[in-house]
């Protein structure tokens, strides 16, 4: 199980066929998923054989372990048969408190192989979101998108301060997706990301 989130939405009223949709949203994101802080973390000093360890997570966490709260507002302007669509969000990390992890020590057999580091209060960086794009109509079944993504994120504050090795993170994806309707209640839909900044994973699908 990840992080468990609720989004409730509200459309404004719209004043005419010419103008555009606004939808306003809200999302709150728990952290019951299994997150950074409880796995074990390999250690940063001699660890095996004296090798260095990465000082990375050991198993993959499945929550991000910070609650978070979004607003965010979405728009769509139709004008057939394209329609234009776009958003703007705003991320806020809730910080935490008394925050520790558990790391390997490298310690010989018969010695303690993980100690607990306190972390003191830990705060996410917040993001801010936006995106834009459009949806082409081929015809009454298929149908091609084309869009940019960017979330810009925060540095990570511990104790006030930033974060030893903080930085601030621009992630751009460039969207390119295509669906067919293959009945009543059914479509397929496909999506291929490309990313077009350092920090993003060069290729979802």
């Amino acid at each position: 199980l990840g992080d468990v989130e609720l989004t409730a939405r509200y459309q404004l009223p719209n004043a005419g066929p010419d103008r555009p949709f606004y939808v306003l949203w809200l999302r709150y994101k728990t952290r019951t998923g299994r997150d950074l802080f409880e796995v074990v973390t390999d250690c940063v000093t001699r660890c095996v054989a004296n090798a260095t360890g990465t000082g990375l997570p050991l198993d993959l966490p499945t929550g991000s372990g910070f609650s978070a709260i979004q607003p965010g507002i979405t728009w769509l302007y139709a004008s057939d048969p394209v329609v234009f669509f776009g958003s703007l969000s705003y991320l806020h990390n809730f910080e935490r408190e008394d925050v520790s992890r558990t790391v390997l020590t490298g310690a010989p057999e018969g010695f303690p192989q993980t100690t607990t580091e306190p972390l003191g209060t830990v705060e996410a960086g917040d993001i801010v979101g936006f995106n834009f794009g459009m949806g082409l109509a081929l015809n009454e079944r298929a149908a091609l998108s084309f869009g940019y993504d960017q979330s810009i994120v925060g540095r990570t504050q511990q104790n006030g301060e930033d974060a030893p090795g903080a930085v601030r993170v621009v992630l751009g994806t460039l969207v390119l997706g295509a669906s067919y309707r293959l009945g009543d209640r059914t479509s397929l839909s496909v999506a291929l990301g490309v990313g077009v900044t350092r920090d993003t994973p060069d290729v979802t699908l």
